[in-house]
């Protein structure tokens, strides 16, 4: 396993908490290097992080993480700096922090941001479907859709993760939850059930006859959304009523659902790029990337983690306040009392 000392996951956070471990917890007061060992000798751990305070009498942390569910998410895109990173966990704090990962799982910083700057799938991106025609590759314009009920829909859509309030870059990942928005508009792929056919609608999640949110699966289970450079076979479906509608293209080139899974694959990809970052420097991206997640960690632990004291400093005698004082003192002479009775 490679280790890394100057970038980490943020520890204690959403996906690299405690109860993200191997065995549902974290594991206290013992070495780095047995720590890796932990993490290696399982086949559920892909990466890890060793947490040790060096000034403080809080015995480390050792978090080998259960990595089978998010093995396709890109690592590089995702790093703090372990030091001068606006936290109390921080190196210039005393706050040691190794990560540790297996580079087949999760690849270089270089091999990340080079497939970053390929033809893959990212939230925000313009992108189209396709369908495949032996080994030829059909973009079709789906007859049925119509945009301002009057004009036929050019099929010009964006994709966008769940979290519509980010407009975080991020890739879209396998078993992804996205909406179809048209354009530059609020209006997203939706199927209405009462009439049986999709339209493009203002983005709602409160009328229970229409559906817009989608969900996306490669057909290869050993492939990912990730790291897939060129052209993704996916299934799309979404949940309506506790049934499972895959997405599929008709005999006359539009699109349908049906409850059975389709013998033919659908295609996105994406050829439009919002931003050239084919010129940016790998270091540069990296350097941008991890000013943002420092930021965001900074916003989690004040949010959720305010009390940045050592516990065993907080509950000293010397910082209790001169009430708490007296009423110890008197639960010493009441104990001291009983003792001499008895």
């Amino acid at each position: 396993m490679i280790i890394d000392k100057k970038y980490s996951l943020k520890p204690f956070g959403s996906g690299t908490s405690c109860i993200d471990c191997i065995n549902g917890e974290c594991i206290r007061d013992i070495s780095m290097e047995e720590c890796k060992k932990i993490c290696e000798d399982s086949e559920w751990c892909g990466c890890g992080i060793h947490v040790d305070f060096k000034n403080k009498s809080i015995p480390s942390y050792c978090l080998p993480f259960n990595t089978i569910e998010y093995k396709s998410n890109p690592i590089a895109t995702s790093l703090i700096s372990t030091e001068k990173n606006g936290t109390y966990l921080s190196r210039e704090n005393g706050v040691d922090i190794t990560f540790f990962r297996e580079e087949e799982q999760f690849p270089s910083i270089d091999e990340t941001y080079n497939q970053l700057k390929s033809n893959l799938i990212f939230n925000y991106d313009v992108i189209n479907f396709h369908t495949s025609d032996g080994k030829k590759l059909q973009s079709f314009l789906p007859s049925t859709f119509y945009f301002l009920s009057t004009e036929i829909s050019d099929f010009y859509m964006v994709i966008k993760g769940i979290q519509l309030s980010e407009g975080d870059i991020t890739r879209i990942h396998d078993q992804e939850v996205v909406y179809f928005f048209y354009k530059e508009t609020t209006l997203v792929l939706t199927y209405d059930f009462n009439n049986n056919k999709f339209i493009w609608e203002n983005y709602t999640n409160i009328k229970t006859n229409h559906s817009n949110m989608f969900h996306l699966t490669t057909d290869n289970d050993e492939e990912f959304l990730d790291y897939i450079s060129v052209e993704t076979a996916l299934h799309i479906y979404m949940f309506y009523n506790n049934k499972k509608y895959y997405l599929y293209v008709t005999n006359n080139n539009t699109l349908d659902l049906s409850t059975i899974k389709p013998k033919k694959s659908i295609y996105i990809t994406n050829k439009v790029k919002a931003i050239d970052i084919q010129s940016i420097p790998n270091e540069k991206l990296l350097e941008n990337r991890v000013d943002y997640m420092n930021k965001n960690m900074k916003v989690y632990l004040d949010t959720y983690f305010p009390d940045k004291t050592d516990f065993h400093d907080s509950l000293s005698f010397q910082s209790f306040g001169i009430f708490h004082k007296i009423i110890l003192f008197l639960i010493f002479c009441l104990i001291l009392v009983f003792i001499l009775k008895s």
